[in-house]
């Protein structure tokens, strides 16, 4: 069995409505987890960055998922609630990003759910 994502890239990172409750939970089980998120939004960052103003393990910074690469050393790349949002040509330079990293996972998806995007 393979070790768990010690690292993830969250590209973009929003709001980061449950991803407070998400690296507290994961934390518990790889105490060394290390978040990094980008978004385009420079407000959404500057406010994320305050919220995790104590935490060194996370790291939030403004980045273009379509443009950017994707820095060395990162498991897993999530990208949720995020293409259906872009046009073609964006969400190609996105998913080439993706492939040209050297993460072993990326997920990507959207939460369909009736509550999708509430805290729960």
């Amino acid at each position: 069995m393979s070790s768990p994502a010690r690292r993830r890239y969250d590209a973009p990172c929003g709001a980061m409505v449950w991803t407070q409750r998400f690296i507290t939970d994961i934390r518990q089980q790889v105490p060394r987890f290390r978040y990094h998120g980008i978004d385009v939004v420079a407000h959404v960052v500057e406010a994320n960055k305050a919220k995790f103003a104590r935490d060194p393990l996370t790291e939030i910074h403004i980045g273009d998922m379509t443009s950017d690469p994707i820095p060395e050393g990162f498991d897993m790349i999530l990208s949720r609630d995020a293409l259906q949002h872009l046009t073609f040509k964006q969400i190609h330079g996105a998913l080439r990003r993706f492939a040209e990293s050297d993460a072993a996972w990326t997920v990507i998806g959207k939460d369909c759910s009736p509550h999708a995007g509430a805290d729960s």
